[in-house]
């Protein structure tokens, strides 16, 4: 074989052997980033989830009269979510992840946006 033939065989196998470890690099990026989403989408539930539950135990906490306002975004990173309490559990559910958590007793709907919480007679009202 002639020498630069050779050296050129030599430079085609060396491109094919960079460009299946660049390959094998992407493919396991993307995995990475993938997992890393996910995790996002679980935390940013959780955060959502335990910034309504905090509100709830200090509207419980309180005396009568009690009156706040706290509002929730209408997507969480760019996503859509949705809210639903059921019983003494509030569950925060993204494309990707679900949270719950325990809250007092609440009367009422949370919805995105603004969110007004009352206490009169001993109970939470929420929206009411």
């Amino acid at each position: 074989m002639p020498k630069n033939a050779q050296s050129a065989f030599e430079f085609l196998l060396l491109v094919g052997v960079v460009f299946f470890a660049m390959v094998i690099l992407v493919v396991a990026s993307y995995s990475n980033i993938a997992d890393l989403r996910e995790k996002r989408d679980f935390l940013l539930a959780r955060d959502t989830a335990f910034i309504v539950q905090n509100e709830f135990v200090l509207a419980n906490q309180v005396e009568d009269g009690y009156s706040r306002s706290f509002t929730l975004p209408e997507k969480l990173d760019g996503q859509q979510y949705s809210l639903l309490i059921v019983g003494n559990s509030l569950t925060i559910t993204t494309q990707k992840a679900s949270y719950s958590v325990r809250i007092p007793e609440v009367q009422g709907i949370v919805a995105k946006g603004v969110n007004n919480l009352t206490k009169e007679n001993n109970v939470v009202v929420l929206n009411g």
